[in-house]
């Protein structure tokens, strides 16, 4: 109890507010109301989020359900309560998400809550900026404890840019309020406009800002010295169209696995002979080649599309000199997904042709899920972000020739399933 002990800063009784704070979580699944219990069949965890990643899988008892629970949740420590009929345990300081489970004998399907209690782990106090000495004496015994603490007061940092396309801006943050060596620069925001992109220039305190296209972009640059005091800079920059570029931007588009070439010079006005063509920013995901006429050609990283609903277009930079001076341009790339098509059987022999379960047009699902199991409900294979690369194995093993179940979570609400076959 906070009324056994008494607590001085600085020589001086603390007068200050006392509260609780860093609350710990306990957490409980009721499955009264999960379908088909002590009927046959089996059940099917569709989807169960720990700390924002999903789990899945097929399961023939509670008991069996709870080992996978603490599998996937190592530190959870969960366990049965068949009186009560719930599931308890879970971290104090993880995030837990509904359990959608499908009994496999009827189809019925039940979604289980996660119900979450929480309780005080520790006091909070207020404190001056400065040095604070506290001394925490027990009561009882006078057995005392001390504490040094360095408090520094920040003050958010704001800044608006203007910069043209193409054109670079360099920003250095403040030192001035931080109690010691800074350690660490980071973004803290994600940046939902893509008219400029931030990046931190190693070993420095600086960030370069490099203008895009027309618009507005934000960050949130977060310093850090050796206490762990930290302060923040938040940008504001506005992007404009350039206003002497010679240099067009151009707009290419192509298909899943397929090269794409252009003269991207085509539609630049040079006015002398050009003395140099470089790459001043390679593709993210793909490979761009310099041919002998300055055209240039871009091809995708396999299976790699970008005009899924989050997607956003490659983008590279070129630089074009003459002897009156260079200048930089865009090239934006979109690489179709196309429609999707879940073939229905494969023939994994090692002869080079249909070797994996292919799936095209996934790339304009970027969350989904693709899961298959035998015909007695065992899972043999789940991925997030399937890449066309199963092959008919399990554990190292070749699965006989045979047909199986896949379910299809696209990561937008639906989901697909259906049967595929194993043909060699």
């Amino acid at each position: 109890e906070w009324s056994d002990y008494k607590l001085t800063n600085n020589g001086s009784p603390y007068s200050g507010a006392v509260s609780p704070c860093n609350f710990l979580g306990r957490h409980s699944y009721s499955f009264v109301t999960l379908p088909g219990v002590g009927q046959a069949g089996g059940w099917l965890l569709e989807s169960w989020a720990v700390n924002g990643r999903s789990h899945s899988g097929a399961f023939a008892s509670l008991q069996e359900l709870l080992e996978l629970m603490n599998q996937w949740d190592a530190t959870g420590d969960w366990t049965l309560d068949p009186l009560a009929q719930t599931i308890d345990g879970g971290g104090a300081l993880t995030d837990y998400g509904p359990m959608r489970i499908l009994h496999l004998g009827s189809g019925a399907a039940a979604v289980l809550e996660v119900n979450t209690s929480y309780q005080p782990n520790a006091t909070s106090i207020t404190l001056p900026a400065g040095t604070n000495e506290l001394v925490l004496t027990r009561l009882s015994d006078g057995a005392t404890d001390t504490l040094m603490l360095m408090v520094a007061c920040v003050e958010p940092t704001y800044l608006e840019s203007v910069i043209e396309i193409g054109q670079q801006d360099t920003i250095c943050l403040e030192l001035d309020e931080l109690m010691g060596s800074w350690t660490e620069v980071r973004n803290a925001c994600e940046n939902p406009s893509s008219a400029a992109e931030f990046e931190i220039i190693p070993g420095t305190n600086c960030v370069r800002c490099l203008g895009v296209e027309e618009g507005f972009s934000s960050a949130c640059l977060v310093i850090c010295d050796e206490y762990g005091i930290c302060d923040s800079t938040f940008v504001e920059v506005e992007v404009r169209a350039a206003q002497q570029n010679e240099l067009q931007y151009d707009t290419l588009v192509t298909q899943l696995n397929r090269p794409v070439t252009a003269d991207v010079l085509a539609n630049d006005f040079l006015p002398r002979a050009l003395t140099s063509f470089n790459i001043v920013r390679e593709p993210l995901h793909g490979t761009l080649t310099v041919n002998p006429d300055y055209s240039l050609t871009y091809t995708p990283d396999p299976d790699y599309c970008n005009d899924g609903p989050d997607g956003e277009p490659e983008v590279v930079m070129y630089e074009a000199c003459t002897a009156e001076g260079c200048q930089l341009a865009l090239v934006f790339i979109t690489v179709e997904c196309g429609e999707l098509v879940i073939y229905s059987g494969f023939s994994p022999n090692g002869d080079g042709v249909n070797d994996f379960f292919r799936i095209e047009g996934l790339g304009r699902y970027p969350d989904h899920k693709l899961c298959i199991f035998n015909r007695w409900g065992t899972r043999i294979f789940c991925t997030e972000n399937y890449h066309n690369d199963w092959d008919g194995t399990w554990n190292g093993k070749t699965l006989p020739d045979d047909t199986y179940f896949y379910l299809l979570d696209l990561g937008n609400g639906q989901r697909l399933s259906g049967y595929l076959q194993i043909n060699r």
